[in-house]
């Protein structure tokens, strides 16, 4: 039991060569596939059949609108071809031309870039994405995170604009509060925790939750996972005390059950989802 697929929704930016770098990583962990996926949008979304403009108004916007999709694609595709090149990486379109062996493939959808994100992670294992940008307008992003965690049903992996090593896993943090959304979050992620060298609980001291991080730990060891569990003291923001504590452990990724208040009221005050979806260094495991 392993992760085999891992998806990568791609625009034709360039800070997405940093999110096939942590694609990469977490695939070398698994011996993974990573399936890039590129949305085209039809030209005759930005025009609906019910707005008064002329025929000729309508191809002209159309017209546009296929020569911006088709200078995205070539962005995109330049950037994939780029990066294959460079990291000598293998194309395969089946499992048996894979063989075992990392490798990755182009695709492109049809429909907007959130829609087919929701849709085409249902079939894969993992999601990676771009964190928010941490300068300019970071609504578009957040549309897609949330298109990830809540129409994929599949793990989300967020990826910082940081540096990466050359595998991802190696040591899991497990951001612990007993809650529904962080046991499902368990289950879910339980062929990285088997594969990883050390897992780490991370919990509040004190916290005084219904199932305990030891309660955790009594668990994975059903599944020969031997965690240890890492205390800290909730003296700042949730979502930041997690962060830091599991980066300070050495931890490579944390897994975090997300959106554990209700969506519209951690959008409106903040919460620790969202503290860590805008502001960790770290790449985080998120599942709904």
């Amino acid at each position: 039991m392993t992760v085999k697929k891992i998806m990568v929704p791609m625009r034709g930016e360039p800070r997405e060569t940093g999110v096939l770098d942590h694609a990469l990583a977490l695939a070398r962990c698994c011996a993974a596939h990573i399936d890039v996926v590129h949305a085209r949008p039809p030209a005759s979304e930005l025009l609906s059949q019910s707005m008064m403009v002329t025929q000729a108004t309508r191809r002209s916007v159309q017209q546009l609108a296929e020569q911006e999709a088709n200078e995205r694609e070539r962005r995109a595709r330049q950037l994939f071809e780029a990066y294959c090149k460079a990291h000598d990486l293998p194309q395969a379109g089946t499992p048996a031309e894979a063989a075992g062996q990392v490798t990755i493939s182009w695709h492109e959808r049809p429909g907007s870039h959130n829609t087919v994100v929701g849709l085409w992670g249902r079939l894969a294992d993992v999601v990676a994405i771009a964190q928010p940008r941490r300068d300019g307008d970071p609504r578009h992003d957040h549309q897609t995170v949330e298109a990830a965690l809540f129409h994929s049903g599949k793990l989300v992996l967020l990826c910082p604009p940081v540096p990466v090593g050359p595998s991802l896993g190696a040591h899991i943090a497990i951001a612990w509060n007993g809650a529904t959304e962080a046991a499902r979050l368990v289950t879910t992620a339980m062929p990285l925790l088997q594969n990883a060298g050390t897992v780490s609980i991370l919990q509040v001291k004190d916290g005084s939750p219904e199932l305990s991080a030891a309660d955790l730990m009594d668990y994975l060891a059903w599944w020969g996972i031997e965690a240890g569990v890492h205390e800290f003291r909730h003296e700042r923001s949730i979502g930041r005390e997690l962060y830091s504590n599991a980066a300070a452990i050495g931890a490579d990724v944390m897994l975090m059950g997300a959106y554990g208040h209700s969506r519209s009221r951690e959008i409106i005050l903040g919460g620790a989802s969202r503290e860590v979806i805008d502001g960790s260094d770290l790449p985080v495991l998120l599942s709904k």
